[in-house]
């Protein structure tokens, strides 16, 4: 639509990036008047008509958006700040076999804290393990953060689809 609204307006093709900074201005709700002031300093040199063709190139696009554009906001749940992480006694295991299923995690940059993967069924440790017993271990684990997560987005919704997620061990 940018080229249209420069055609409708009769403007200079090149006055479409004023068009964009106001599609910018208005999708991050800014002033446009602060735009407004920027293009006046810009091109006060160059006249009032080149100055106001462009003011109508920045309106025009920030009139769009706020007119065509319609977007749900939806409240986020706020959360608590991470607190920083304690220092990893010994071997640092992102595949922890843990009651909740879910492994423990470590702020970037904590000395220990790297761990390694591949697409493969991994031990605690990261490697690739294809035995059964650490193939059962790691999928019971699954379940159990499967379960505990929807169990946690049950009691936030009204309407969700339940999925049941068994452990290997109850079958």
């Amino acid at each position: 639509p940018f080229s249209k609204i420069i055609s409708e307006l009769g403007a200079p093709k090149v006055m479409v990036n004023n068009v964009s900074l106001g599609t910018s201005v208005a999708l991050i709700n800014y002033d446009l008047e602060i735009l407004k002031n920027v293009i006046k300093d810009i091109f006060v040199r160059k006249g009032s008509e080149i100055v106001d063709l462009n003011i109508k190139s920045s309106e025009l696009g920030y009139k769009y958006v706020k007119e065509k554009l319609k977007i749900n906001i939806y409240e986020l749940e706020i959360v608590k700040p991470v607190s920083k992480s304690k220092d990893i006694d010994g071997e640092y295991r992102r595949y922890f076999n843990t009651d909740d299923g879910i492994s423990p995690r470590v702020v970037t940059g904590i000395e220990g804290g790297i761990h390694i993967a591949n697409s493969d069924e991994h031990n605690e440790d990261g490697y690739s393990e294809e035995c059964a017993h650490n193939r059962k271990i790691m999928v019971d684990k699954r379940f159990r953060k499967i379960n505990k997560l929807i169990i946690a987005d049950m009691t936030k919704a009204t309407k969700k689809i339940f999925f049941n997620a068994i452990p290997l061990t109850n079958l």
